[in-house]
């Protein structure tokens, strides 16, 4: 969390030439974008589920250097992702978070909550 990776604090794909597939996954609190979509072949080679994206410092999907095609945002999550205690360092869901409750969920690495909600 917070990190940057060159314009891709997230997911940076620059001149991605083989299959990818990005889905279930919770990309937020990035220093840059949370999916960074540059160079030739990037987007074309990769296939875009449902994920939950917020607060990513250069946007939540795009870059600088290039923009995500337009048709990616649909059927993400834009929203808080409600962590239990990110301040310290606990990345588990609360019970209310949208990752665990959204019908194409649960995202992330936690598929079960660890508190309760605020």
């Amino acid at each position: 969390m917070g990190e940057t990776a060159g314009n891709g604090g997230g997911i940076d794909l620059n001149e991605t030439t083989s299959s990818l597939s990005i889905l279930l996954n919770i990309i937020a609190y990035n220093g840059d974008s949370g999916i960074a979509c540059k160079g030739d072949g990037g987007p074309a080679a990769v296939t875009l589920g449902s994920n939950l994206l917020f607060s990513n410092a250069g946007n939540d999907l795009g870059s600088d250097n290039g923009q995500c095609p337009a048709s990616w945002a649909e059927g993400q999550i834009f929203t808080d992702p409600l962590f239990c205690d990110p301040a310290h360092d606990d990345y588990h869901l609360r019970s209310d978070s949208p990752a665990l409750t959204d019908p194409a969920g649960p995202f992330g690495a936690y598929p079960a909550p660890g508190c309760g909600p605020k």
